[in-house]
């Protein structure tokens, strides 16, 4: 390894820059000893002093020194940071590619092509008017700020129950609430039934009634029978008889279509009819799929989808050999397929209702369409009859305040009356209203959810 003594040891004895303890050898002639004052007067070393006596005299100006004699130029850095540029001969760019001054187009940056950014035509967003908007109006109406009228006096609680609960039916002075099991109120009388799985959906028919329909979260469709409605009978609705059930998308729906027949949808599409204790298929006259059964209705209604979209395909009797499809008119329609809504029919008009939607008013007699202002935020939906008039109910969600409004709507004149608002919370959070049931006889309208079942009366 070479070392500073290293290289001195290679050096001669003769070529020895200097020996130990030997002074240095200055030559005279060239470098002089010392410098007095007159000679240090005529070198140009130290500051300039270009200043007279008089000027530094007056005080007038401070002394303007030349640091050029003194201090080397300061080397120019010609980086934007503080960080060193590299050794002398350093290339910043090595390993920088330079970027192409042409031919940026996509294939060059990596992008195979480019897709033009499609602008939707909002010319006919409302109808007629040609009127250019981003967003409809009940879009951006809020439940808060909505225009519904509170009732002249506001409907009292008269029944609470405990739980968690998403079905609900009432018949004459029965009530039936499903949720891990059917809990029966009959007079005061109070019943638990068990269920193999959570109920999602109840429906109650004949006189006393005779029959409780319920469907279970894994599909399963029970038959309940009064007057006990204990040990619930498994129906099958698969299209072989043999075979243990459906095997469709989703669990069945079902709604009361009279006092003697239930009909039901399955998960596979296939609509049936409960008649006498017996499922047997039902035929509408039409090949078109069924889509959607209403929660409520005082006659045969069913949502099909044709060719031309939604429609309305109706009877007077589930023994009618007629049936007629109305068209749901396209702008209705196409609002109703970007939601999950629900939908019940009294008397000569059909109601849909949705989150975002509102509730719409169908008047089947003149086709003619009303919405119901301030009814956004739907979370449920029911029919019925207070006195001899046709009404529909609402419950409205706000999540923010932690309570559900009870609505009633008027068909005839598309509006709403706030009947009443409760609390609807569950282990500190929101919890939504699942189901409205009507109690005719008792004027009761009844709501359920995970906060338990409410109800309330005039």
């Amino acid at each position: 390894m070479e070392t500073p003594n290293s290289a001195h040891d290679e050096l001669d004895e003769d070529e020895e820059l200097f020996d130990d303890g030997t002074a240095f050898d200055v030559d005279t002639d060239e470098t002089p000893h010392g410098l007095d004052d007159e000679e240090a007067s005529d070198l140009d070393i130290g500051s300039d002093l270009q200043q007279t006596e008089d000027t530094i005299a007056d005080g007038d100006q401070a002394l303007d020194w030349d640091m050029g004699g003194i201090l080397p130029n300061a080397p120019v850095d010609a980086s934007d940071n503080d960080d060193a540029a590299g050794p002398d001969g350093f290339d910043p760019t090595i390993g920088v590619s330079e970027l192409a001054a042409e031919n940026l187009d996509d294939s060059s940056l990596g992008f195979e092509a480019t897709e033009a950014l499609l602008v939707p035509d909002l010319s006919d967003w409302r109808g007629d008017d040609k009127e250019q908007v981003l967003f409809d109006d009940r879009e951006l109406e809020l439940p808060d700020e909505s225009s519904v009228e509170d009732a002249a006096r506001s409907w009292s609680a008269c029944f609470e129950q405990a739980g968690r609960f998403e079905a609900l039916t009432a018949a004459d002075t029965q009530l039936f609430a499903g949720g891990e099991q059917l809990l029966v109120f009959d007079a005061g009388e109070f019943r638990a039934v068990p269920c193999p799985s959570g109920l999602t959906r109840l429906s109650a028919f004949g006189k006393a009634p005779s029959s409780v329909l319920g469907v279970t979260k894994s599909g399963l469709l029970l038959q309940f029978r009064a007057p006990h409605y204990a040990y619930p009978v498994t129906l099958s609705t698969a299209s072989d008889p043999d075979a243990p059930r459906d095997d469709g998308r989703r669990p069945p729906a079902l709604v009361t279509w009279s006092d003697a027949a239930c009909a039901v949808l399955t998960g596979a599409g296939r609509l049936l009819l409960l008649v006498d204790g017996t499922l047997r298929p039902l035929l509408t006259g039409t090949q078109h799929p069924v889509v959607q059964l209403p929660v409520e209705t005082d006659r045969p209604l069913v949502l099909l989808r044709d060719g031309r979209g939604l429609c309305l395909h109706m009877a007077d009797a589930w023994a009618s050999p007629e049936w007629r499809t109305l068209p749901v008119d396209p702008r209705w329609a196409k609002s109703l397929a970007e939601e999950s809504f629900e939908f019940a029919a009294q008397g000569p008009y059909i109601v849909f209702a949705g989150s975002r939607v509102g509730v719409v008013v169908l008047d089947t007699r003149s086709g003619g369409y009303q919405r119901v202002p301030g009814c956004v935020g739907v979370a449920a939906l029911a029919a019925g009859k207070q006195g001899d008039e046709p009404r529909f109910w609402t419950a409205l969600s706000h999540e923010i305040a932690g309570r559900t409004d009870l609505i009633q709507i008027d068909p005839a004149a598309a509006t709403a009356t706030r009947l009443a608002s409760t609390e609807t919370v569950c282990d500190d959070e929101f919890a939504p209203a699942r189901s409205l049931a009507w109690a005719p006889s008792t004027q009761i309208l009844y709501v359920a959810g995970d906060f338990g079942v409410k109800g309330f009366r005039a």
